[in-house]
């Protein structure tokens, strides 16, 4: 341990951050309090892992190397306004005690095997989503409702032709 006037090292004598944590192997920080499950916060190699009460629960991780940078969680989604994202990419918000779902980012299969990535917009009273259909031979459409099987607005196939539905 050392201390100076303006910063601590533990594990290091020559501490150049206000707080200095080093250790050979890995580093932990643990958070805790009466009755409640405990987090930490562990670097590790590469990695700089938020871990719930056991090593085996890694709720996010950063990864910073010569490879690039990666942020992952361990559910493989992303949920901004939401604790519970059900896309790789889900953001919601809160909109006068509701909580609304604002945008999904999601890669989808159907019972045909067929991947369809696409992106869903809602509103309340609207829903609209564009991506790529799979099924309809990799075409981009945009549809009116939550997936782009339903309402399809607009239909641009890969060769250049175009589908509208409805009136022009």
């Amino acid at each position: 341990l050392s201390i100076s006037t303006t910063r601590v090292g533990i594990g290091t004598d020559a501490p150049d951050k206000t707080l200095h944590l080093h250790h050979a192997s890995r580093v932990d920080i643990k958070f805790s309090n009466s009755g409640d499950a405990s987090h930490y916060i562990r670097k590790d190699g590469d990695f700089l892992r938020f871990r719930g009460d056991n090593d085996d629960d890694i709720i996010f991780e950063m990864k910073n190397n010569s490879q690039g940078n990666i942020c992952s969680f361990q559910s493989g989604s992303v949920g901004i306004g939401t604790p519970s994202p059900n896309a790789p990419l889900h953001i919601s918000q809160d909109l006068g005690g509701a909580n609304i779902d604002i945008l999904h980012l999601q890669n989808t299969d159907d019972s045909n095997g067929s991947r369809d990535v696409a992106i869903l917009f809602t509103q309340p009273a609207q829903s609209w989503t564009m991506g790529i259909d799979d099924s309809a031979s990799d075409s981009f459409i945009l549809a009116a409702g939550n997936t782009i099987a339903t309402s399809p607005v607009l239909q641009l196939a890969p060769a250049g032709d175009v589908t509208f539905t409805g009136d022009l």
